[in-house]
């Protein structure tokens, strides 16, 4: 399996299939097995897994099937008949995955994460920002937007003239 799957069942304690085996662990369970010893199926939360694996392990792979998946259902959704910006969609679904996987909200630019900058022989508590993170709001959410969508209307020709 292309998307990390091993290291992620590593992670939380279990061995993966590309691990060195002995003839004693030739009967060791394969990653399948050990999910449904979890009782967790792939196929019935294939979402679930791909949020889980791009929030911890940053999977690029599992990120771009997510969008992908997240697309395909609001296409085949009936209830969203307004029109469909192929780019708009995919920046609200990034910026909404970007949400969904950081929490706490985005790193602060100022002080690198940590909450504190430092000026040399001091340091101070940021300013900008909560222990290291500009928390969810609108305008963070907007602002993520607008960065991955450029706006149809910038190209209008500048009537204040």
């Amino acid at each position: 399996m292309s998307m990390r799957i091993d290291l992620l069942l590593r992670k939380f304690g279990f061995k993966g299939d590309q691990e060195d085996s002995s003839p004693i662990e030739d009967t060791m369970q394969t990653i399948f097995e050990q999910l449904n010893e979890l009782e967790i199926v792939w196929e019935d939360s294939s979402i679930g897994w791909l949020l889980l694996l791009t929030e911890q392990l940053h999977d690029t792979e599992a990120f771009n099937r997510l969008v992908a998946v997240v697309k395909a259902e609001v296409a085949a959704d009936p209830d969203f008949s307004c029109f469909r910006d192929d780019e708009a969609l995919s920046a609200i679904i990034i910026t909404a995955i970007n949400e969904a996987t950081n929490l706490k909200g985005q790193m602060c630019m100022e002080c690198c994460g940590s909450g504190e900058i430092d000026h040399g022989d001091n340091t101070e508590t940021c300013p900008k920002c909560k222990d290291g993170y500009l928390p969810w709001t609108d305008e963070r959410r907007y602002e993520l937007f607008v960065q991955l969508y450029s706006s149809p209307y910038s190209n209008l020709p500048d009537t204040s003239r």
